[in-house]
């Protein structure tokens, strides 16, 4: 009888105590001890664990290990389980990814990945994988203080986004989002965000995506 008693005590306190309680949310990508290098695009992923009704998702970025926290992309759908997320221009060995189950009623959930490395670039030109199928030209002007003018060329039918991101890897602006037939295509950016307000000065990154490749360039806004 005692030895039973005991195992109750002990299931209970499974779903009692907060250090062994099942998560709401987990994240799937990164989990920690990557390496990444800064400008690359990473897709974060994460899945939900225990529903709770109608909720959306906030993600956040530490570089020190999560004693301070900058936004990433808040409120986003309930059914998106991504986010193509560019890495920032920092060295750190410290950096997290943390993703929020948001619920309209209730409490919140996060769950965050362990610590991993990000390598500052002194060049501006990232892919992945084979040769691109496509073309990126460095933006004219560059510095710019009004607009400037992002020029690139696709060789084959893509599905194309090309989206402009802060220091931080912060979403700011999406100029393309659409399937494109091959040939030249030129884009100009006005230094505004997605709530058409202008940005701050400082160092952005342009991302082409095509297809599974993505290549990202710097681009310096002056007032």
């Amino acid at each position: 009888m005692k030895i039973l008693n005991w195992l109750f005590v002990l299931i209970l306190s499974s779903f009692i105590l907060p250090g062994n309680a099942l998560a709401h949310v987990a994240l799937i990508y990164p989990v920690g001890e990557e390496t990444f290098q800064a400008g690359n695009v990473i897709i974060i992923q994460w899945q939900t664990e225990i529903y709770h009704g109608p909720s959306n998702w906030d993600l956040f970025f530490s570089s020190d290990g999560g004693s301070t926290w900058e936004s990433i992309a808040v409120d986003l759908q309930e059914s998106q389980m991504t986010y193509d997320w560019i890495v920032p221009n920092i060295d750190t060995d410290s950096a997290q990814i943390k993703v929020i189950q948001d619920n309209e009623t209730g409490s919140d959930y996060p769950d965050a990945s362990g610590n991993f490395m990000i390598n500052s670039i002194t060049g501006i030109e990232i892919s992945e994988g084979i040769l691109p199928d496509f073309t990126v030209f460095p933006a004219y002007p560059n510095p710019f203080n009004s607009t400037t003018t992002i020029q690139y060329e696709l060789n084959s039918p893509s599905e194309v986004s090309l989206r402009i991101y802060n220091i931080l890897g912060k979403e700011i602006k999406t100029l393309v989002n659409n399937n494109q037939i091959p040939g030249f295509k030129s884009v100009v950016w006005d230094g505004s965000d997605n709530r058409s307000q202008v940005v701050a000065s400082g160092i952005y990154f342009y991302s082409l995506k095509v297809g599974n490749q993505v290549i990202s360039r710097k681009v310096f806004l002056t007032k």
